[in-house]
C-alpha cells in the first residue's frame, strides 16, 4: 500500500527513514490493532534468507511484524553456518536450521540432503523466500507449504519465481521497507487484519539476546585493555566486495590522528574489529604495527558476543558491511561508508542519526593510469576520495569530543 507516494506497512504510518515518520494508530497491549478473531493458532512459517549476515540483519524486522500480527504463530528459519550465530538460541525463533556456508557443493549435498530431510517433516502455511537467488529455489521446490517470494523484477534472481505460488510486487526505498512489504502481504493472506504497527512502535519490540556468560566476556575484555571508562569506536573495515573497501592507508591513517590528539585520546578509544575474520582488517592492524601505532583489537568473537560489544560501543565505522548494519539494528550510532551500493536503499535505516552520517563516497577514479578511469563502472579508486581527516572530524563531532581537533 502506498501513500504520498510513500510505501507504507499495510495502511499504517509511512515505512519511510525515521524523520518522516509522525507517530501513528496506538497499539493494543499486545502490539497490534484490530485483529479478526479467525486467526489461525500455531501458524508454522519458514523464512529462507540464507545469507550473507547484512542480509539476515534486514530481514530481522520483518520477523518481528510477522510476530505482531500474527502472535500465535512459529517463525523458523534456515541460515548458512556464517550467519548462524545471529539466530540460534534467540527466543523469538521456533527453530533454527543451519546449513554449509557452501551448501550446493559436493561435498556439502550429504549434509544439506539431511537438512532438507527434517525441513520436510513439516507442512508450512507459508514459506517466505526473502532472498530470490537460484540456490534458495532448491529449498523452495522441495520443502511443503504455500510459497511466497517476490515478482520477477524484484527477486536476485527471476528463475526462483517458478517456485512461488505468491508473488509480491514492493514499492521501497531502503530494503528494510522491502522486506517489511514481503512480510505484510504474507501476513494479509494469511489472516486478514486492519492495522498493523508503524515502524517506531515495532522497532520498540525488537529483541536479541546476548547469553549472560558473552556478555561478562565483553565486559571483562573491556577492563581488561583499560577502555572500559572511555568511548568505544569500533573501526570494522572488513567487506565482501573489493570495491566497497575504504583503503587501508586511510584506515591506518586516522587511526593515527586519533593517537596524535590529546583530547581524544584521553576520551576515547579506536577498536578494531575483525583482525581474525578478513584481510582489510588485518593489513590495518599490520600497518599500525609497523608504524609504531598501539591499536587495540577485538578478539575472533562470534558475531552474538560481537554484537554485545558493538552495544557497548558509542560509534561504529564500517562500509557497508554486516557489522555496520547490526550496529545499527542494535541502535548504536555509526558512520558508514558506501561507494558502489546506494546508501538510501542498502543503508542504515532504524536510526534517524545513522541515516544522516552515511556517506555516499563519489565513484571518480582519482589514480592516473587507472584502467577504470572515465568509466561509468565503479573503481575502488573512487573510495579514497574520502579523506581520514574529514572522516576524522565526523567522529569528532559525533562524538562531542571537548576540544578535540584535528
Amino acid at each position: 500500500m502506498v501513500r504520498d507516494g510513500v510505501p507504507t506497512v499495510r495502511g499504517e504510518e509511512p515505512v519511510g527513514h525515521l524523520e518522516s515518520i509522525n507517530g501513528g494508530t496506538p497499539l493494543t497491549t499486545n502490539g497490534l490493532g484490530d485483529v479478526k478473531d479467525d486467526v489461525k493458532e500455531c501458524m508454522k512459517i519458514l523464512i529462507i534468507r540464507v545469507s550473507a549476515i547484512g542480509d539476515v540483519v534486514h530481514t530481522l524486522p520483518s520477523l518481528f511484524l510477522l510476530k505482531k500480527l500474527l502472535p500465535e504463530c512459529t517463525i523458523s528459519w534456515v541460515v548458512q553456518k556464517k550467519a548462524a550465530d545471529l539466530l540460534v538460541g534467540q527466543p523469538f525463533l521456533g527453530h533454527v536450521w543451519v546449513l554449509p556456508d557452501h551448501y550446493l557443493s559436493p561435498g556439502n549435498l550429504a549434509t544439506t540432503a539431511n537438512i532438507i530431510r527434517d525441513m520436510r517433516r513439516h507442512r508450512w502455511d507459508a514459506i517466505i523466500d526473502f532472498q530470490g537467488l537460484l540456490k534458495t529455489s532448491l529449498l523452495i521446490f522441495l520443502l511443503r507449504g504455500k510459497k511466497f517470494g517476490f515478482s520477477a523484477a524484484h527477486a536476485r534472481s527471476g528463475f526462483t519465481t517458478l517456485f512461488t505460488h505468491r508473488r509480491h510486487t514492493p514499492d521501497y526505498k531502503n530494503i528494510v521497507q522491502k522486506n517489511l512489504s514481503l512480510a505484510s502481504y504474507v501476513a494479509s493472506v494469511l489472516t486478514p487484519y486492519r492495522s498493523c504497527p508503524t515502524v517506531l512502535s515495532l522497532a520498540q519490540y525488537f529483541i536479541f539476546e546476548v547469553p549472560q556468560k558473552k556478555q561478562c566476556a565483553v565486559e571483562t575484555w573491556l577492563c581488561d585493555v583499560g577502555v572500559h571508562d572511555k568511548k568505544i569506536i569500533v573501526l570494522s573495515p572488513n567487506t565482501t566486495w573489493d570495491e566497497k573497501h575504504w583503503p587501508v592507508e586511510h584506515w591506518i591513517t586516522l587511526i593515527q590522528l586519533g593517537a596524535n590528539d590529546p583530547h581524544f585520546s584521553r576520551a576515547c578509544a579506536f577498536v578494531l574489529a575483525g583482525k581474525d575474520h578478513g584481510q582489510a582488517a588485518l593489513a590495518v592492524y599490520q600497518g599500525c604495527l609497523e608504524r609504531g601505532i598501539t591499536l587495540i583489537t577485538v578478539p575472533g568473537w562470534d558475531l552474538a558476543t560481537l554484537a554485545h560489544c558493538l552495544k557497548q560501543a558509542s560509534l561504529v565505522v564500517a562500509p557497508d558491511t554486516g557489522v555496520l548494519h547490526l550496529a545499527d539494528f542494535l541502535g548504536t550510532q555509526t558512520i558508514a561508508l558506501f561507494g558502489p551500493t546506494n546508501k538510501d536503499v542498502h543503508g542504515p535505516f532504524w536510526q534517524a542519526r545513522n541515516v544522516r552520517n552515511a556517506y555516499q563516497i563519489g565513484s571518480a577514479c582519482c589514480k592516473d593510469g587507472c584502467a577504470k578511469k572515465q568509466k561509468t563502472v565503479f573503481c575502488r579508486c573512487g573510495m579514497y576520495t574520502l579523506k581520514p581527516e574529514e572522516l576524522f572530524a565526523r567522529i569528532d563531532a559525533c562524538l562531542g569530543i571537548p576540544g578535540g581537533k584535528v
